[in-house]
């Protein structure tokens, strides 16, 4: 059966671009573009019938996309159908409302064009063509019979749909908006409740919060909620995981200290390990810092509680490698807490700064060893740990103008700025700290945490 496929798009450009992504894995599917532009929105008396799969930018100049759905998507043998954006803040809230906006009006997926890959979008177009049914005939599905209950039933339980509706297409946005990738299981699945992975629920996705795909799940389906997240790709050439990984993987299962999240499990997904962890209240450090920011005291106190963490990680031969504002959680009691740790927190860093989420704030916590491929080590985590402490203090990153090249090359060569307030007493301990030469750095995390109290004290 040969599929047929509808372009719709002012671009010519994009119409060819994505012709080529199409036929790159479906030869035999039947390609029309169209332009708007040229021959107006498709009209009422548009024959649906003869096609299996629409693909329409959502930004189509004079044309109001949204407005053209919301009257036509409901006609007879309207066929499933794709948004793709050339938005480029994808994670605005304008973008976020978008999507939605689509998704309820029965958009199979929304893709951004800056994060469209080949295998992404085949897969999606794959699946909706197996699914496609005979043209034009549609089988009639059967009325069911109606059932007596009583006006606050029916309440209740539409207002429960409503609820959990809307988490669902705002579970559905984010997941397009951060460009899904290949899971183990599809988001149509999650939103059914058939996701499950070992004895593990999939209930929802959480987005990109663990330096990658996050998601809550549930043990057996009723056990409490936790964070499920991926380590891609490190299964031994026989079958097993790498050493260190699992030693660090068992020591994080016992750890016992407030300022850091244990592994609740972990286990093998053919050449992934689920990593699986408690689920948390509270918000990121990142979001606090844009959206909030901290008075100058609470600064210094999530400052000494992440070297108290850091000491802790030390003691059991745990070091981080990488960290940012995101890995950081404040509870609302204002606890913070490392949520990624050691040698996972940086194979996941690499997944994400090489693979499926690119991260644009990495540069911006990077240290020097790093940048010139040189071996991290705790004294690394003193560096990081100075990076995300001057920036609480002053409102604004260590290195942050320019290009991300700028940033990097700013890292290794650029002197150390001080603090807004040139004479603050922690400027002599950030310059400690954020030595370029692991040796010229205070040493151990424990020396700097005698150093901030020396300090603070003095504050006082």
């Amino acid at each position: 059966m040969t599929h047929h496929v509808l372009l719709i798009d002012v671009h010519p450009q994009h119409q060819q671009v994505m012709r080529r992504f199409i036929e790159k894995v479906h030869p035999d599917v039947r390609i029309t573009e169209h332009n708007p532009d040229q021959f107006g929105m498709p009209g009422s008396n548009f024959d649906w019938s003869q096609y299996d799969l629409l693909i329409l930018d959502n930004e189509l100049d004079k044309h109001d996309m949204l407005a053209w759905l919301q009257s036509t998507a409901r006609v007879e043998y309207f066929p499933p159908f794709i948004v793709v954006s050339a938005t480029i803040e994808s994670d605005s809230p304008e973008a976020m409302e978008s999507v939605i906006r689509c998704v309820r009006l029965g958009a199979v997926d929304f893709l951004f064009k800056n994060k469209i890959r080949v295998e992404q979008l085949n897969k999606k177009i794959t699946q909706v063509l197996e699914k496609a049914p005979p043209r034009p005939s549609r089988q009639e599905q059967p009325v069911a019979a109606a059932k007596t209950t009583n006006t606050g039933q029916i309440a209740l339980r539409e207002m429960q749909d409503a609820i959990e509706n809307t988490q669902h297409e705002i579970h559905l946005a984010m997941a397009m908006i951060d460009g899904r990738t290949d899971w183990p299981f599809t988001m149509e699945d999650i939103l059914a409740g058939r996701a499950f992975i070992k004895e593990y629920k999939v209930v929802s996705y959480l987005g990109n919060e663990m330096a990658g795909a996050t998601f809550k799940v549930r043990y057996k389906g009723d056990g409490d909620p936790q964070v499920m997240y991926f380590i891609r790709g490190q299964k031994d050439k026989d079958g097993t995981l790498p050493e260190a990984l699992q030693h660090e993987l068992e020591v994080m299962k016992h750890i016992d200290h407030p300022n850091i999240l244990p592994v609740s499990d972990y286990q093998m997904i053919n050449d992934d390990v689920l990593v699986i962890r408690a689920m948390i209240d509270g918000e990121t450090l990142a979001y606090i810092l844009k959206n909030k920011g901290v008075y100058e005291a609470q600064a210094i106190d999530l400052f000494r509680q992440i070297i108290a963490g850091l000491i802790e990680l030390h003691r059991h031969k745990i070091h981080l490698g990488h960290c940012t504002p995101k890995g950081l959680r404040i509870t609302s009691d204002g606890t913070l807490v490392f949520a990624d740790t050691g040698l996972i927190n940086r194979l996941h860093a690499i997944n994400t700064m090489t693979g499926e989420f690119p991260s644009q704030d990495a540069p911006m916590y990077a240290t020097p060893e790093r940048i010139q491929g040189r071996t991290v080590d705790t004294r690394s985590d003193i560096y990081l740990a100075g990076l995300i402490g001057y920036e609480m203090i002053a409102g604004v990153p260590v290195y942050h103008k320019g290009s991300i090249k700028d940033i990097l090359y700013a890292h290794v060569t650029e002197a150390i700025p001080d603090l807004p307030d040139h004479k603050h007493p922690l400027n002599s301990l950030f310059r400690e700290m954020l030595q370029k030469t692991p040796s010229k750095r205070i040493q151990t995390a424990e020396a700097v945490l005698s150093r901030l109290n020396v300090l603070v004290g003095q504050m006082q």
